[in-house]
Formats: C-alpha cells, sequence, structure tokens
C-alpha cells in the first residue's frame, strides 16, 4: 500500500504584499467613490464639459399626450462632452495610480493602453453602437411606442420594461 504524501502547507503572504495586491482595487473604489459624489462632477463639468446643440434636432421633437403631458415643451438634443467627470476618466486615472504604484513606467502604461484598446476595439464599437441606438430610439420616438404597447403585457412588464431599458429608455 502507498502511502498518500504529507501536504504541503503554504506560508501565508506577509502583510506588505496584501496591501500591495490591494492597492489597485482600493485606488478604483475611492476615485469611482470621489467621482460619484455631486460636487466632485459639478467641479469637473464646471472646468470643462462643452455642450453642443444637434443641428435640425435640437428644440424639434414633441412629445404629445398620452406619452407626455399636453403642451410639454420640445426636447432639447443637446450633446454633453462630460469627459473628466465620466466614470471612465475615473477609472483611467485610477488605472495610472495604481500603475505607478506597482511600478510601471509610463511607457510601459501607454503601450499596455493601447494594447488593450486594440484589444477591445470590437467591443467598443458594439457599446457606441448601443448608445447610439438609445438615442436613435428616444428621438424617434419609438421607446414611447413600445413604451404603451408594452404598459399592457400585465405580468410581463418586468421582462419588457428591462428590454426597454437595454434600448436606452431615458
Amino acid at each position: 500500500m502507498v502511502e498518500p504524501a504529507p501536504a504541503q502547507t503554504q506560508a501565508k503572504p506577509a502583510g506588505k504584499k496584501v496591501f500591495k495586491a490591494w492597492v489597485p482595487w482600493i485606488v478604483l473604489s475611492l476615485t469611482l467613490f470621489l467621482w460619484g459624489l455631486p460636487a466632485v462632477k459639478k467641479s469637473l463639468d464646471g472646468f470643462w464639459a462643452p455642450e453642443i446643440a444637434v443641428p435640425h434636432l435640437d428644440k424639434v421633437v414633441v412629445r404629445t399626450p398620452p406619452v407626455a403631458p399636453p403642451g410639454a415643451a420640445p426636447e432639447a438634443a443637446v450633446f454633453k462632452l462630460n469627459g473628466l467627470s465620466a466614470t471612465g476618466s475615473a477609472a483611467l486615472i485610477a488605472a495610472l495610480i495604481a500603475g505607478l504604484w506597482m511600478g510601471y513606467s509610463a511607457k510601459e502604461l501607454a503601450v499596455n493602453y493601447a494594447k488593450t484598446v486594440w484589444l477591445l476595439r470590437f467591443s467598443l464599437i458594439t457599446i457606441m453602437g448601443m448608445l447610439a441606438l438609445g438615442y436613435l430610439t428616444r428621438y424617434s420616438g419609438t421607446d414611447a411606442t413600445l413604451g404603451l404597447a408594452l404598459a399592457r403585457t400585465g405580468t410581463f412588464y418586468p421582462f419588457f420594461g428591462t428590454l426597454l431599458g437595454w434600448l436606452g429608455w431615458p
């Protein structure tokens, strides 16, 4: 009969190693928390967040009953380029801070960022397409039509309501 090999015990990592491993998550959490504060968003938007009215669409779409109350004002179609206060900017800054903390050079971070964007190019195009679809359904009235139709689905509405959110219901 063969005796089983004795179980090997692994040494627990030292406190400094554990802390260093958690630093990226801590930095990301703190950065996202700060970016979520209304005062921070307002100050970042005050610094730089241009608003661009969409020609031939701004103040042209008017929702009428039963979608909106009678006499509703035309909808503003203004693109707000809030790049600084966007959540993605917080994640990028957190990644830069954590990368520098872990000992990467600025060049290594830039190379890895470029590689990541290249790997995610199709996902990024898909996300942009979904955002564009949300705007299209909103300003074409498709969201309101679907909302009115699906509101009559009774107990199935939780399923269809989620579908409307996916399509970009405001």
